[in-house]
């Protein structure tokens, strides 16, 4: 649980160790933990599913009891996956895309720590290449990372452009 990203969830600022972050049937899930363990030694995870609006990424729960079944089968898929040292049937996306992440809900599960580093175990491709989904994956990525910037970027000159209006208002009325 070393990856740790900052998140804004019910109006705190929270830092958490990302378990997962990946895309499967084109749905893009993050699972993370807070670092609970409960009496019996298993630790809370959280899996939000990820949207982009309007340029945010924004988490929300899985309402659909269908869907939620689905996701907690492939969390199982990924350990067991892990745990026979093959490739799990998703695609891991980069989390350096979750910067100013939003939570507006999750889904909450227990497991053990033992299946959690399962969970977080990326298995490497040997042959080196490339397929063209994980290459599309990757722009999207970072397409998504220069969205960012430029949205940070337009909020700070916005606050600029306003403090100059207020600067030259100042100098008027003076």
């Amino acid at each position: 649980m070393n990856n740790k990203i900052r998140i804004f969830y019910n109006n705190q600022n929270l830092e958490v160790s990302v378990i997962r972050f990946f895309k499967k049937n084109d749905q893009v899930y993050l699972v993370y933990s807070l670092g609970e363990k409960d009496e019996y030694e298993y630790i809370k995870l959280y899996v939000s599913k990820i949207y982009n609006q309007g340029g945010q990424l924004i988490g929300n729960g899985i309402v659909d009891e269908n869907e939620w079944k689905a996701v907690k089968d492939e969390i199982q898929d990924i350990i067991r996956a892990n745990r026979e040292h093959l490739q799990p049937n998703i695609t891991d996306l980069d989390t350096v895309i979750l910067k100013n992440l939003r939570i507006n809900d999750r889904r909450a599960f227990k497991l053990l720590e033992q299946s959690i580093n399962l969970l977080e175990k990326k298995n490497t491709v040997k042959n080196g290449t490339d397929n063209y989904e994980q290459l599309y994956l990757r722009e999207q990525q970072n397409n998504m990372i220069l969205i960012n910037k430029i949205n940070n970027l337009r909020d700070s000159f916005n606050d600029l452009s306003h403090k100059l209006d207020d600067i030259v208002k100042f100098i008027e009325n003076n």
